[in-house]
């Protein structure tokens, strides 16, 4: 936070990464369980595999009753990895009655946490490069041709040596 207790741009971009906040009450959407797997991520509520595991998957049913993980495949590691979320789960969310699992659609790929993730992400560094972009250092730079904007979202940044 700066002098005057408002956030940093630097803080309202790291912000921006961050899966909104959300009310956890009745049924699961892909909005709720990235926010769910954001909380899990900060709070360190799973292991590493659990994590990549919900992270690419998406819960589906009601919060506070039956529910079931949708992953995005099944093999050795996934199940080993649901079986610890399964007993982490029913510790975090004692209400909840996970069913178990079954495995994504592919209209639902576009929906899981890391996606969204990728989404925030792109956003961010949109707008990181429009501030760039709008710097006056850059723009100085820009105006003695040191720089050249080929129309890419990438610039490219000439010799100087030449």
């Amino acid at each position: 936070m700066n002098l005057n207790g408002d956030l940093t741009n630097k803080q309202r971009l790291q912000q921006q990464l961050i899966a909104p906040q959300v009310d956890m009450v009745g049924d699961w959407t892909p909005e709720k369980w990235d926010c769910w797997v954001t909380q899990a991520r900060q709070h360190g509520w799973l292991s590493v595999d659990e994590l990549a595991l919900v992270s690419h998957g998406l819960m589906m049913g009601q919060i506070a009753g039956q529910c079931q993980l949708y992953m995005s495949d099944e093999n050795k590691q996934t199940v080993v990895s649901f079986e610890g979320f399964l007993s982490k789960y029913a510790t975090l969310m004692p209400d909840a009655q996970l069913l178990g699992y079954q495995i994504l659609t592919d209209d639902m790929r576009c929906q899981v946490p890391v996606v969204k993730q990728q989404q925030r992400k792109t956003v961010v560094d949109t707008q990181i490069e429009q501030q760039l972009l709008q710097s006056p250092v850059l723009t100085q730079l820009w105006q003695m041709g040191y720089i050249e904007q080929t129309g890419a979202s990438i610039m490219v940044v000439k010799s100087f040596l030449e």
